[in-house]
């Protein structure tokens, strides 16, 4: 399928220029500043934005042509990651185009799932989603394993630059691969963003299971805490950028391996494996009371 292949090869490109960037970007940061508070504020802003931009920007893809919204993205996320390349820019100048750029997430993503329903209808789609999930994670564990060996030896200016063109191959790939279609939204939706923010919101809140699905994500996320700690870990361990994005690495490394090796061990998943799993997913991290070396801390 001509146009599924275009939209992996795009995700694929781009992730992996853009965990390579966020990695890069946190343990530049903690190295400059030698602050844990900055580089986890620097962080924070790679995920918090998605909390604003998921409810309130990913109708664009319905209000306007899908590939329109993925290609202008792409570019426009291209020309903020330049402009954070340039030399001597200010932390405060960082965080503001970081927040930007991670805001211009949400159409994308609403702009691809969507366009990936209609290019893989019915049962396809779910293998298709499960193709592209796998190579998400791979990509998280190459971008952020390759992040801190790159900034050591180049700097953060250069991986930023490759950051950049990523989002430009990612778009060029969109734009011959992928078909025009119109805009989805009806006549009867409302005239606002944040009208259809507030309409969808009002419609998950008010069915307790839709309700249920959407906060369980944010338990999960505590654990991304871990990450944070990497840079100021191996520094603790007498390490530096290198084994920093080893470790940020390795727990997307963990989700490959989950991903192949769970669906075996349980074939029939019901919801009280689901909730096993999350709590026991933490467990690992009490270990590092002990400060473990590098190979221990990795496979934890």
């Amino acid at each position: 399928e001509r146009e599924f292949r275009a939209l992996f090869i795009s995700r694929a490109l781009s992730t992996v220029g853009d965990y390579l960037a966020r990695a890069a970007l946190t343990i530049a940061v903690f190295l400059e500043t030698g602050s844990e508070a900055l580089m986890g504020i620097t962080f924070a802003l790679t995920v918090l934005p998605d909390l604003i931009g998921g409810p309130v920007l990913a109708g664009l893809a319905d209000r306007f042509p899908r590939r329109v919204v993925m290609v202008a993205v792409d570019f426009g996320r291209a020309l903020l990651v330049l402009l954070m390349a340039i030399p001597g820019m200010p932390l405060a100048a960082l965080w503001a185009l970081l927040f930007v750029i991670r805001l211009m997430d949400a159409p994308f993503n609403s702009a691809y799932i969507s366009t990936m329903s209609v290019v893989l209808p019915g049962k396809r789609l779910v293998r298709g989603s499960a193709v592209t999930q796998l190579v998400n994670h791979v990509s998280y564990t190459i971008g952020y394993g390759l992040g801190g060996v790159i900034v050591a030896a180049t700097g953060l200016s250069v991986v930023l630059v490759f950051n950049s063109a990523t989002f430009v191959l990612s778009a060029l790939v969109i734009l011959a691969g992928v078909l025009a279609r119109p805009a989805t939204a009806g006549a009867g939706s409302p005239p606002s963003l944040l009208g259809s923010a507030r309409a969808a919101t009002r419609f998950i809140f008010g069915h307790p299971r839709l309700r249920l699905i959407m906060l369980f994500p944010f338990a999960i996320a505590t654990t991304l805490a871990s990450e944070t700690l990497a840079a100021p870990y191996a520094s603790q361990i007498g390490h530096g950028p290198a084994v920093a994005g080893l470790l940020m690495g390795a727990g997307p490394a963990g989700l490959v391996i989950g991903l192949w090796l769970l669906p075996m061990l349980i074939s029939d998943q019901r919801t009280r494996h689901l909730v096993v799993l999350a709590v026991i997913s933490c467990v690992p991290l009490a270990l590092f009371f002990a400060v473990p070396g590098v190979v221990v801390a990795c496979a934890l």
